[in-house]
């Protein structure tokens, strides 16, 4: 129970008190029911509730979405369905009314507005009932039809997991949170970090992945440390011939296809051939079925001066392994695009990210849209980013543990610390307790 216990008001001081409470623990929640618990109370502290329950609004139409949502609700008591499923077919976007302006979703600690939950949770009964239950007006193959068109007009969400050295091994924990809540998107894109933990579930029926996230499901025992001369004789900070055995060892010897029909979720690794005349490619089991997932996630990983390029591997139909391309080696392409929106919605219909960005030299550095342009706003992009160069540098040094930290990810996740466990330590990530990286990141 996170509420309150006491009965009375509180008064300033108490509520003061209580406010700076909840928003700590709310930085070490353990899992999304008990951040969710915190957020609703911090809530009610701080009086966002009548935000919530007041419609009105001048970031989306709250008028034309009380309207629908009056009309859905009548026709669904006078059961015309009709009416239900020509409204739904016309009317079901995305962005309907600017409901996803992101200053909906800024004011409070949990959700938005009311009248925004209501009718979305209205849309989605009705669209369940549909499904549900044989309908005279969408009979057949009339109702695969309307469910195949609606959902391409709708779009679809897409998981993107960016790199991050030590930090990546966070996006453990938003895989999981998601995961837990029945949310995690099918279609899933990583690079570096990103790469290895989002293969780890791409990999992996349903039944397999809580021993995922706990760490019972991986084998870690192929990782030593990494001696001054093993970088002599590798050009490199970093053992490919351990990440390797880790990824072979617990991602498997599948092919991207392979995966997704193991999986049914679709992961998604941008590369880049070395010579530099050449573009990112976007691996996935649409564009290059027979190639291993491992070799890919090692591309991915492949940091100039961490790990050396590699030569991806395919599988042909006889078990056999060849080279993909035996002439191009290969190297992460987060160099270059680090988060592939645009060729995932030209595959997918992606048009919604859930974006988990770990990179730390990127958070201070997102540009402000509503500051106006000028000299001092152009001179300070400049600094801005020759810092940022700078600071991804530093970053891909600190790589460095990752052989010890971030493949270990698995074997620590979970109790106590959260995100401001980050910032207090000054060691790795990978020395927070158990489990406190799927704390932090769900």
């Amino acid at each position: 129970m996170t509420k309150h216990a006491s009965s009375k008001p509180l008064n300033a001081h108490e509520k003061r008190e209580r406010i700076k409470t909840v928003r700590h623990r709310i930085e070490g929640a353990h899992d999304y029911d008990t951040w969710r618990a915190l957020a609703q109370e911090l809530d009610q502290l701080e009086r966002n509730e009548a935000w919530k329950v007041n419609p009105v609004s001048p970031y989306f139409q709250h008028g034309m979405i009380e309207q629908r949502l009056t009309r859905l609700q009548a026709w669904r008591k006078s059961k015309d369905w009709g009416q239900i499923i020509f409204s739904l077919r016309e009317g079901l976007h995305r962005n309907l009314g600017n409901l996803s302006n992101v200053e909906l979703y800024k004011h409070t600690h949990f959700g938005t507005k009311r009248l925004i939950d209501d009718y979305i949770t209205e849309v989605n009964n009705q669209l369940n009932y549909l499904c549900d239950h044989d309908i005279a007006e969408l009979a057949g193959t009339e109702k695969l039809l309307f469910f195949k068109n609606t959902g391409h007009s709708f779009g679809r969400s897409a998981l993107l997991l960016s790199g991050g050295a030590n930090m990546g091994m966070f996006h453990m924990g938003v895989l999981k949170a998601l995961f837990e809540q029945k949310l995690l998107p099918r279609v899933i894109s990583g690079s570096s970090a990103g790469s290895i933990m989002g293969s780890l579930v791409c990999s992996r029926i349903d039944s397999e992945l809580p021993g995922v996230f706990s760490g019972e499901a991986l084998d870690l025992h192929v990782w030593r440390r990494f001696d001054l001369g093993d970088i002599w004789r590798n050009k490199a900070l970093m053992d490919p011939a351990q990440l390797e055995a880790f990824l072979r060892k617990n991602i498997g010897e599948y092919t991207f296809e392979e995966a997704y029909r193991r999986s049914r979720r679709i992961m998604n690794i941008t590369v880049s051939p070395t010579d530099p005349h050449h573009q990112p490619r976007l691996l996935n089991y649409l564009t290059t079925p027979h190639l291993t997932l491992w070799s890919a996630v090692m591309a991915s990983c492949a940091v100039p001066g961490l790990f050396p390029p590699v030569t991806l591997m395919s599988k042909d139909g006889s078990g056999e392994y060849r080279p993909y391309m035996p002439s191009v080696q290969w190297v992460d392409g987060s160099l270059k695009s680090d988060l592939p929106t645009r060729r995932l919605a030209e595959l997918y219909n992606v048009n919604h990210h859930i974006v988990s960005q770990t990179n730390p030299h990127v958070v201070p550095f997102i540009a402000d849209q509503t500051r106006q342009a000028g000299w001092i706003s152009f001179l300070g992009e400049v600094v801005k980013s020759e810092v940022q160069h700078r600071s991804k540098q530093v970053l891909n040094l600190s790589a460095y543990g990752l052989g010890q930290g971030l493949l270990k990810a698995g074997a620590r996740l979970g109790s106590s610390g959260g995100r401001a466990a980050v910032l207090r330590r000054r060691d790795h990530p990978s020395a927070l307790p158990p489990d406190s990286l799927c704390a932090s990141g769900g």
